[in-house]
């Protein structure tokens, strides 16, 4: 038994320093009522054993690069949206289903917390993310060929600096080496992955960027409040699952969504989609980012 706990403590360890962004000493200490030196003890282990340990500052992370993760990562895994659907047709299930309780405990089991895990790799893409992933482990230089942009309707090879997946592995944040920006690029839209025998030459460049509900990316945070009728509201679930969780009723015909959003691209394309049905209440940039729009697409316009 005294094995078996032990095991334990080790793997919640390994998941907790496995969490974006790492965690100091201190941090893992308290939550695991350990010493710092058991802490360093830990972590040297998870180091002998082949798993990439690495410090920022004061804070420890295990890569999810580490050849552990990389084997784990051909298992079936899913994304929050994914992960709450399951939990949506979880909850239907009757209580006193057995079904459920076992789901539940399988579940958290497996995955820690609610949020069930990162991705599903397909088997047709597991190849070109395995050598992404390698290159980011080496910090290498690679080309995406035959990139097939929508923004700028091309289709060519594009030389960048590989930074990190998005939690599903739909996409990978990129340095572009051309436009010398960062950029996010559709795992999909090219149909090969050459590693170059070249270092990164612009890490000090990289930048990292979040997914908000409507699946879009970016680096700047835009708070937004939307007043919605029970169409636009029975819309955005459909078709944004994880936007239920900031959608609040307000009389028997309106709903209020207020949330966080990265980009203008995916809102924006909601409520020009439906704009007899939705009001932004809350948040200039987007309806300035909405009158360009509507400005430079006078056939979407009311």
């Amino acid at each position: 038994m005294i094995e078996h706990s032990k095991i334990i403590r080790e793997l919640s360890i390994l998941l907790y320093l496995s969490e974006d962004g790492g965690h100091t000493i201190e941090e893992i200490a308290a939550r695991f009522q350990l010493n710092s030196r058991s802490v360093y003890r830990y972590i040297t282990t998870f180091k002998e054993v082949g798993f990439l340990v690495y410090k920022k500052g004061k804070r420890f992370f295990v890569g999810k690069e580490s050849a552990f993760f990389k084997e784990i990562s051909q298992l079936a895994y899913f994304s929050d949206e994914e992960a709450y659907l399951i939990n949506q047709l979880i909850d239907n299930l009757d209580d006193t289903n057995q079904l459920k309780s076992n789901l539940r405990k399988k579940l958290a089991s497996i995955y820690h917390n609610v949020a069930v895990a990162d991705s599903i790799v397909n088997k047709s893409t597991s190849n070109k993310i395995r050598k992404i992933v390698d290159a980011i482990e080496h910090k290498r230089q690679i080309v995406l060929n035959d990139y097939a942009s929508s923004r700028s309707a091309t289709i060519r090879d594009r030389l960048v600096e590989p930074i990190r997946f998005s939690s599903n592995y739909v996409s990978v944040y990129c340095y572009d080496v051309e436009s010398k920006e960062n950029k996010i690029f559709t795992t999909k839209r090219f149909s090969e992955v050459i590693v170059i025998n070249r270092l990164w030459q612009y890490e000090d460049d990289h930048k990292s960027f979040k997914m908000d509900v409507f699946r879009c990316m970016g680096d700047n945070v835009y708070n937004v409040k939307l007043k919605l009728t029970m169409l636009a509201k029975n819309l955005m679930i459909e078709e944004y699952p994880m936007a239920e969780k900031y959608l609040r009723k307000n009389k028997a015909d309106c709903w209020i969504f207020e949330g966080e959003v990265y980009s203008f691209l995916g809102v924006g394309r909601f409520v020009a989609g439906l704009i007899n049905d939705v009001e932004v209440v809350k948040g200039k940039e987007l309806k300035q980012y909405l009158r360009g729009y509507f400005a430079n697409n006078p056939y979407n316009s009311k």
